[in-house]
């Protein structure tokens, strides 16, 4: 899983429970947006979490064939041309019940033997979907957050499906937030280990994970100012670019600074809280609470402070349950770190300029990543042969790596999700019919084409 890249594939049993449990949004949102005793109250992005009333059926339509909307999400999205408009034909495809109401009896002229494919997949489409208070909370939230909003679920955001949404994650409405949605693979990866967990909390096995539709504020941030941080035994171990597609000039000069923002960071706001959760007497339910009590915190921090085998030995201590996780940051114009996301300590998490066997085995002083990193015979080499390993000057953790050269940068891993893949196979094949083959980007020849025959 990866809120921000592709996943090689869904999160497996392979992850356990517990690590799941921490890294997903329920868990760590209320500890950070509500920092106690620290000199900034809120340390990530301003979001709202809904609960479906019938998760179970919101399940069902997230995993069903087509993107149909809900009944009443009659906007497809606010990025098509007059979208919503009186007359407007986009608003005749927005929900299930008016497919419905508009598929009818069909073409009289189709093939007798296609009918009754036809009825199969009418019969698929026009399955009514109903969420009027999960639309209701959708819209509130979106008020709430300034008009807009960028949708996921318990761990993975659907960047892999911003194509059907105008190229972004930027959501105005509740058919924008659906559309997403239904339309994500990373997003039925999370539906599916969801069901997954649920299964095994029926026969006894783990903790029940309730669905979660999460509603972030939309920001316009840079892409060269995020970075992924790597924690093994509850320390930083390594920090790395997080668009690695990129060159940025700035990162090679500035990543010793960088570094030591991410750091303190860390060590005030993330090391001693996250993964951390009371037992004893006032043990904290087996379910997160969405909004936690400002006094429960305080109590809980005020203890924390102490040595912890004082605490071991009282009937209402603190546990870490977590110490290998990574964690996603940003990095403002005045130098501010704000926590975006947790990930599981995965191979299913991109591990983006280091390998995962180098982080299992990094010695503490970041003594194996220095000698990867200069020694061209070990380190993984790109098509050009050049060595993709980066490391900074210093051997001591974290180690960083951002990309110093054009030649250094990797293959969009989001590539391969922005365009269904037979459009992409009829792109390919769209030049050497119109005798422009080369000339021109076929993707945009192809849209072009269709433009100009609609």
């Amino acid at each position: 899983k990866d809120s921000a890249g592709a996943p090689s594939s869904p999160l497996t049993q392979s992850v356990p429970s517990s690590d799941l449990w921490h890294c997903q949004f329920s868990s760590w949102y209320p500890i950070f947006s509500k920092c106690v005793g620290k000199k900034r109250v809120n340390v990530t992005i301003n979001s709202k979490i809904v609960y479906p009333a019938s998760p179970a059926q919101f399940q069902k339509y997230l995993l069903s064939d087509g993107v149909n909307l809900p009944t009443e999400a009659t906007k497809v999205s606010s990025f098509l041309p007059d979208a919503g408009a009186a007359g407007n034909e986009n608003d005749s495809w927005a929900s299930s019940a008016e497919d419905k109401a508009d598929g009818g009896d069909g073409d009289a002229d189709t093939d007798p033997e296609e009918q009754p494919m036809q009825q199969e997949q009418q019969q698929l489409q026009q399955q009514p979907y109903s969420f009027p208070d999960l639309t209701q909370q959708f819209q509130d939230a979106i008020d709430e957050l300034g008009g807009s909003a960028v949708p996921k679920l318990n761990w993975s955001s659907p960047k892999d499906a911003t194509w059907m949404n105008g190229g972004s994650l930027k959501c105005q409405t509740p058919g924008d937030i659906y559309v997403l949605l239904k339309s994500s693979d990373f997003v039925q990866h999370d539906v599916e280990l969801l069901s997954q967990q649920q299964r095994q909390s029926e026969h006894g096995h783990g903790s029940r994970f309730p669905l979660q539709c999460v509603l972030r504020k939309f920001c316009t941030l840079y892409p060269s100012m995020e970075f992924r941080c790597f924690v093994r035994s509850n320390q930083l171990l390594a920090i790395s670019q997080r668009n690695d597609t990129q060159f940025y000039k700035h990162l090679a000069n500035d990543q010793d600074h960088f570094a030591d923002l991410i750091e303190d960071f860390f060590e005030d706001y993330i090391q001693s809280v996250f993964g951390v959760v009371r037992v004893g007497n006032d043990a904290h339910s087996d379910e997160p609470e969405d909004e936690p009590e400002d006094e429960e915190r305080k109590s809980s921090d005020t203890n924390s402070d102490t040595n912890s085998d004082a605490n071991a030995e009282t009937n209402n201590h603190r546990q870490r349950n977590i110490e290998n996780y990574v964690f996603d940051v940003y990095i403002d114009k005045k130098d501010r770190v704000w926590l975006m996301d947790f990930n599981p300590w995965s191979d299913q998490t991109d591990s983006l300029l280091f390998e995962w066997e180098e982080l299992r085995t990094m010695d503490a002083d970041g003594s194996n990543a220095a000698d990867n990193a200069h020694s061209p015979n070990s380190a993984p080499m790109n098509d050009q042969g050049r060595s993709t390993i980066m490391s900074s000057t210093s051997t001591d953790i974290p180690i960083v790596r951002v990309v110093e050269t054009d030649q250094q940068i990797r293959q969009d891993p989001l590539a391969s999700y922005r365009a269904p893949i037979d459009t992409v196979h009829l792109a390919s094949l769209t030049g050497a019919l119109s005798g422009t083959a080369g000339t021109e980007d076929p993707f945009e020849e192809l849209i072009k084409l269709c433009q100009d025959n609609i």
